[in-house]
């Protein structure tokens, strides 16, 4: 019974800002994900037409 206040007192301390780096994780893991799948110009591209295809070799 002695740790029970601890723990509670770590848990508030620690919650808040693990809420906070779970939710711009998401937004940073989409961000690596579209830099992987769209190439170095994701950015650019994000609300125009995709770039057209390269043709010869």
């Amino acid at each position: 019974m002695e740790a029970l206040p601890i723990v509670s007192t770590v848990g508030a301390l620690v919650y808040p800002p693990a809420t906070l780096v779970n939710a711009a994780g998401d937004n940073v893991s989409c961000m690596v994900v579209a830099r992987l799948i769209d190439g170095p110009g994701w950015g650019e591209n994000a609300h125009g037409p995709p770039p057209a295809p390269a043709e010869g070799g």
